[in-house]
């Protein structure tokens, strides 16, 4: 209980003397998730524009052939008749199967989240030439900004850890600094830990998944490379 409290109490001086650096790095947060949302709208409205498009020529294009079928088969035909064939089997609109689309509002704020931070999309990419290079220039403005906001957090927390850490401590924990650097073996260790545990456990979700797709997966997953194909299907 009382441990509680001194790390209520060193919360609460960390916020005091820090105030107006967490508003404004909360305004960064917030200004990050208006511009996931506002990289959502765009890239759905490029997509489905583009899908449209395509839509209305694969119409027009099965059109055409329909019509030019029934006047190879009709040479002999009045062209009363031609016309009212024509017009009941080739002007009315045409179901066409397309493929199922993969875009909505949520699988667009996915792809932007992913482009900030460079953590990659899946199956998912833009197939406009609008959406291309919306997402060139989205990720050149954004990706900046999100380093910025995850680096000033990561800062805060260690500063806001050994704060409590010194309150808890009492009067001995005025020595407690920041924990020295990790040392290169260790991080190798941490690193190769991580690549066989992914190994290890990957391969047992369904997909195209065996020992080593499995290290592959992990590899990119831990470096925030786009992964394409190879991706969990649960």
């Amino acid at each position: 209980m009382v441990d509680m409290w001194f790390c209520c109490l060193a919360a609460h001086n960390f916020y005091f003397h820090n105030r107006k650096t967490i508003g404004a790095n909360c305004l960064c947060v917030l200004f990050l998730l208006v511009y996931v949302c506002f990289g959502a709208f765009l890239f759905l409205h490029f997509e489905n524009r583009s899908i449209d498009v395509s839509r209305r020529l694969n119409q027009t294009y099965q059109t055409q052939i329909c019509i030019q079928r029934l006047l190879i088969k009709s040479e002999d035909e009045n062209h009363d008749r031609l016309a009212s064939r024509l017009t009941s089997e080739c002007v009315p609109e045409r179901e066409i199967t397309f493929q199922e689309v993969s875009w909505s509002l949520k699988t667009a704020a996915l792809y932007s989240f992913g482009i900030l931070t460079t953590l990659g999309y899946g199956k998912i990419e833009p197939e406009s030439i609008n959406g291309r290079i919306f997402t060139v220039l989205y990720g050149f403005f954004g990706i900046p900004i999100t380093v910025i906001i995850f680096t000033n957090f990561g800062r805060y927390i260690q500063r806001l850890e050994i704060l409590v850490r010194r309150k808890v401590a009492g009067p001995k924990g005025k020595d407690i600094e920041m924990e020295p650097m990790i040392s290169a073996s260790t991080l190798c260790v941490m690193v190769w830990t991580y690549l066989l545990l992914g190994a290890l456990f990957i391969p047992y979700l369904k997909g195209k998944f065996d020992f080593f797709n499995g290290i592959y997966f992990a590899f990119l997953c831990f470096t925030a490379i786009e992964y394409g194909e190879l991706i969990p299907d649960k």
